[in-house]
């Protein structure tokens, strides 16, 4: 299955593939994974600014240390999950948090896999690779 860099002013990405979604779990490893009610699944892999009540926290993927604050993203609901062409994310979720990632300059930042199978993946240096739905 080939991909395709994505365009964002023409992109495939339906813009409320998580919208109005629940967190259902997190998981950690040496990345953390975002798992939401639609069945999509985001693992990101480097460090992303996590907002919480006002508060910007720096989160490093795989440092346990900020696991109890990564937690309280469970549960909520995804009001607005965008990409922009450069491959930064950036997810607003319910009761004022928000997850913020920008891309990595050596390593995939982000992966996304939707609930419909399609693949999005934030590519180093910045852009999107997407590879669609298995049929």
């Amino acid at each position: 299955m080939a991909s395709s860099r994505l365009k964002m002013g023409g992109d495939p990405l339906d813009r409320s593939v998580a919208a109005g979604q629940d967190v259902t779990q997190v998981c950690f490893d040496y990345g953390i994974v975002v798992n939401f009610s639609d069945g999509a699944s985001l693992r990101i892999e480097s460090d992303f600014d996590l907002e919480v009540a006002g508060e910007v926290l720096r989160v490093s993927p795989g440092e346990a240390g900020h696991a109890s604050v990564v937690l309280s993203l469970l549960h909520k609901k995804v009001s607005r999950f965008h990409i922009d062409d450069g491959g930064a994310l950036d997810v607003l979720l319910s009761s004022d948090c928000r997850l913020k990632c920008g891309e990595d300059p050596d390593y995939e930042a982000w992966t996304l896999t939707t609930g419909a199978g399609a693949l999005y993946v934030s590519l180093p240096g910045g852009g999107v690779a997407h590879w669609p739905r298995a049929t």
